[in-house]
């Protein structure tokens, strides 16, 4: 029989709590990784704190480097590190987090290819960023999540209509 390890108990105490109660959830976690600094779990909840709760993005990237280091098949950094990398406008390295995530077992591909049609969006690339939400579609499991990609293509043709109305009027 195996046992969890003392890290895996404090990674799940701090799981427990998040996002409710994250005094307890930064205190497990710093249990864990004391007994396990490699812990890929608690890395990326830590960084997740660090990211969503504490706004320390460079404390974030340097959990989530941990975290791949301590796991590269760990599905849930792919996710929230390729939106960080977003959110600080470096496009090229979210695009590389994906494209090594998708290739990940268990993967929610779903989540990476919203985040690889915002790097499209955000970079003025609606065209592409339309033909990686329809390739979504594919992925959506549930009637709320095709509405959600519904959401995101409507958004996103009417960013295009706007644009054409922009460049017409400076045309004219």
């Amino acid at each position: 029989m195996m046992s969890i390890s003392i890290a895996v108990q404090y990674y799940l105490k701090a799981l427990d709590n998040y996002p409710y109660d994250i005094e307890i959830v930064v205190e497990n976690l710093n249990y864990a990784l004391s007994y396990d600094s490699d812990h890929a779990q608690s890395n990326h909840l830590m960084a997740c704190v660090q990211m969503y709760i504490l706004k320390q993005y460079d404390l974030a990237v340097e959990y989530f480097d941990q975290a791949l280091i301590g796991d590269l098949n760990y599905p849930d950094t792919y996710k929230n590190y390729s939106k960080l990398m977003l959110w600080l406008g470096e496009y090229e390295k979210a695009n590389k987090l994906i494209d090594f995530g998708l290739k990940i077992k268990g993967m929610d591909r779903k989540s990476l290819l919203i985040n690889k049609a915002t790097i499209y969006e955000l970079k003025g690339d609606f065209k592409a960023a339309k033909k990686v939400l329809r390739d979504i579609k594919m992925y959506c499991l549930d009637e709320s999540a095709t509405t959600h990609i519904d959401g995101e293509l409507s958004r996103i043709k009417t960013k295009i209509k706007n644009t054409r109305r922009k460049k017409v009027s400076a045309k004219g």
